[in-house]
Formats: structure tokens, sequence, C-alpha cells
């Protein structure tokens, strides 16, 4: 143990707070740990790659509509709750488009600027998850079981339309455990059994129920 100059012990944490409330298994790390891979592996990708080489340029652009699609829906949630955010979503999407059909010589500029404006909302958005995981988690925990959080989960996935559930899961299955990714596939099943219902006729779409049920 480190200790001050005057051999008295450095407080801890939880000598300052006290011990902090919680689950065995924070509930919430699975979509943060989530978006922070999604927000590197984007940062990296902007400041790694070259815009000049013509035979992979559009295989970039197209990888990085895909990474922002991907967080965007994270992204959008936190901005609904942190209004003040001084990047959003949609100015990086515009970022984009505009080194896609930006001129040759041109690009390297659009993608400074991008990668920039990227960094300073994926460094707002990494303080934020750090604040709900300091300040909410414990108190969630004061009132909230862990299956009662698995299950606040899945209702949030059934309100995401069935076209951006795949980048969801793509960002939140990783790093869950069993019970999580269970509950949370069961979610998106759920919200994309919905939509069928609701798109087809009766008779069709008890058949292709049973179709389903007989492939797997």
């Amino acid at each position: 143990m480190l200790t001050m100059n005057d051999n008295r012990r450095i407080p801890t944490r939880d000598d300052l707070f006290g011990p902090a409330p919680g689950w065995a298994a924070d509930r919430r790390t699975p979509v943060h740990a989530g978006l922070r891979r999604a927000l590197a592996r984007l940062l990296v990708s902007l400041g790694t790659r070259g815009w000049q080489a013509s035979e992979t340029f559009d295989g970039l652009i197209a990888a990085l509509r895909a990474e922002i699609d991907a967080a965007g829906a994270g992204l959008r949630q936190q901005a609904a709750v942190h209004p003040d955010t001084s990047v959003s979503v949609a100015e990086l999407a515009l970022l984009v488009e505009s080194l896609a059909t930006a001129r040759t010589e041109d690009r390297p500029a659009w993608a400074r600027r991008l990668f920039s404006r990227y960094g300073r909302l994926a460094a707002e958005e990494l303080v934020v998850l750090a604040e709900a995981e300091d300040a909410l988690q414990p108190l969630l925990a004061t009132v909230m079981t862990a299956a009662d959080m698995r299950a606040v989960t899945a209702r949030m996935m059934a309100m995401v339309p069935p076209a951006r559930v795949q980048a969801v899961l793509a960002l939140a299955l990783p790093p869950m455990d069993d019970d999580e990714r269970t509950a949370l596939l069961a979610a998106a099943a759920a919200a994309i059994d919905g939509t069928g219902m609701i798109g087809l006729a009766p008779e069709a779409w008890s058949r292709l129920r049973r179709q389903v049920a007989l492939a797997a």
C-alpha cells in the first residue's frame, strides 16, 4: 500500500464514501462495454487509416458508416438524457458523407476534421458512461435486483426497430454472460416476432411460425 510522507495510509474510495452497494455483477456493464468498444474501434479506424488510396476508400467509407450506425443507437439515447453533448451522431454522419464525396486531395483534411470531432464525442461519452456507473448504478442496486435489470434491458431491446437489432446485438452480446445473452436474444426475437405478426395476415403468420420452428 502506498503511503503519504507522514506515513499515514492513503485513503481508498471505500474509506471516503463507504462500500458502494451493488449486485454481484454490474448489469449495466455489458451495454456500456459494447459502447466503449465501438467508440474505441471507430476512433482507432479514423486515426490509422489512409484516405487517399482509391482501391480501399469505398470499403473504408462503408465500414465508417456501419460503425457510426452501430454506435448510434446508444449515443442517441445518451444525447436524449444529456442534450448538452457538443457533437451529435448526425454531425458525424454528415462529415462521413463529406469525406465520401471529397476530391482525393481533400480527403485527408476531411478525415482529420472527422477524427477531431469524433474524438470529442468519444471523450464526452466516456464521461457520461462513468457517471452512470458511479452514481446511477449504486442507486439502482438499492431498489432493483439483477433480474429486474435484465427485465428492463429486455424491454428496452424490444423497443429497438428490427432493422437495428443486429447492430445493437453486435455491441451488447460479446461482454454479456449466458443469462444476459438469453434474456437479450429473447427480447430481440419478441420484437421481430411482433413486427412480423403485425405485417402479415394471420394465416401467413401462423405458417411462418411453423416453418421457423421446423427449421430450428
